[in-house]
């Protein structure tokens, strides 16, 4: 008997292995991300008063923290991971009150609402193995909308990618070497890769890590299927990812009115 391909491209690779294998270096290899814009138009978004905050995929508490310091009300902030490592930094980490964090994939289940908010920060969303992923997590979140309230999405659609492999090394302040090997394969949109470790010539520890990206005409399809459309002003290209042939997408979604 055949066993199925494993859906994000790695064998072996689960829901949680990106938080298990980066949570303690998260912090100090993104902390250059360029998302305080987004994380600015996710406050902008909430109404003055103490809201109810959703973040999907809040890995160490990073961009709560931020988002605390953006508002002037004590809001609600409930944040979801599929990884115990990465919420157990997160509660070790002064997010302020209220806040309650939960392990779970956001895929598959999530919090009651109402929500005055949904986000999901820098390609998080794209951790999904497939679209249909994608499609269940915006239909969940639809239903914990509150009237009026915005699911904000931050991804990078790297399409313009090479096809293949590629590969790197940069050198960390430690005098570890960081090989990084990148697979892009544009017909299954999956960009696969891992970061090795060199400690003095010799091989430390792998870091796995999978991507399944969708471009913007995909996600509009998904978040329509489920009755999400597009709020006012709030879906475009804003500048680039991290590397030059990828584009970052920043969009934010409501429920659809209901017409009578």
């Amino acid at each position: 008997m055949r066993s199925e391909p494993n859906p994000w491209g790695i064998p072996g690779y689960t829901a949680d292995s990106y938080g298990e294998s980066f949570a303690d270096v998260y912090d100090e290899w993104y902390a250059d991300l360029p998302d305080h814009d987004f994380i600015g138009s996710v406050a902008a978004s909430l109404p003055d008063r103490p809201a109810r905050v959703l973040e999907l995929g809040v890995g160490t508490g990073r961009l709560v923290a931020m988002l605390r310091s953006m508002r002037p009300h004590a809001d609600t902030v409930v944040g979801v991971d599929s990884s115990e490592s990465m919420l157990r930094i997160a509660r070790a980490r002064n997010l302020g009150d209220p806040v309650e964090l939960l392990r779970t994939d956001f895929s598959v289940d999530l919090p009651a609402g109402p929500f005055d908010c949904v986000f999901v920060g820098y390609n998080t969303f794209f951790n999904l193995p497939d679209h249909e992923s994608m499609r269940r997590c915006m239909e969940l979140v639809a239903a914990r909308l509150a009237p009026g309230a915005l699911f904000h999405i931050d991804v990078v659609d790297p399409h313009g990618i090479d096809a293949g492999t590629s590969t790197s090394e940069i050198s960390r302040p430690d005098g570890t070497i960081v090989r990084s090997i990148t697979v892009h394969d544009p017909s299954a949109q999956r960009v696969t890769g891992r970061f090795v470790e060199l400690v003095d010539g010799s091989l430390g520890r792998v870091r796995e890590w999978s991507v399944r990206y969708a471009t913007p005409e995909q996600l509009a399809a998904m978040a329509g299927s489920v009755g999400l459309v597009p709020a006012v002003d709030a879906v475009e290209v804003v500048g680039s990812g991290r590397d030059d042939a990828s584009v970052r997408h920043v969009s934010a979604w409501r429920v659809a009115p209901v017409s009578f």
